[in-house]
């Protein structure tokens, strides 16, 4: 996806972990961050949860792509203020890229 997106004309930031993608998005402030529920150190909602305690990053624009098909996990997105929360398998990559796009300024 990173190769993908790059291709594509998208300046991209990758973290090995939400813990650093966290500090990553406060420090850059990007157009958009993505997220998987499933992330090392600090999950996806965690991550969320806490992006939304800093005054930019109230209004980042935030999806999740994620594997996790849970009510309850997409729930707790939602009351964070994820604003899409998509599940990888109904996405193919092409169309991915153009909601993207869709969402930047």
């Amino acid at each position: 996806m990173v190769r993908v997106l790059g291709e594509k004309g998208f300046e991209v930031l990758q973290a090995e972990n939400g813990e650093i993608g966290l500090s990553m998005a406060l420090a850059n402030h990007p157009d958009i961050i993505l997220l998987d529920v499933l992330m090392p150190i600090k999950d996806g909602i965690s991550m969320l949860k806490e992006l939304r305690q800093d005054e930019w990053g109230k209004s980042a624009e935030v999806v999740l792509l994620t594997n996790v098909d849970d009510e309850d996990q997409k729930a707790e997105a939602a009351k964070y203020g994820v604003d899409t929360y998509l599940l990888k398998w109904n996405w193919k990559l092409e169309d991915f890229v153009g909601l993207i796009k869709g969402k930047i300024p």
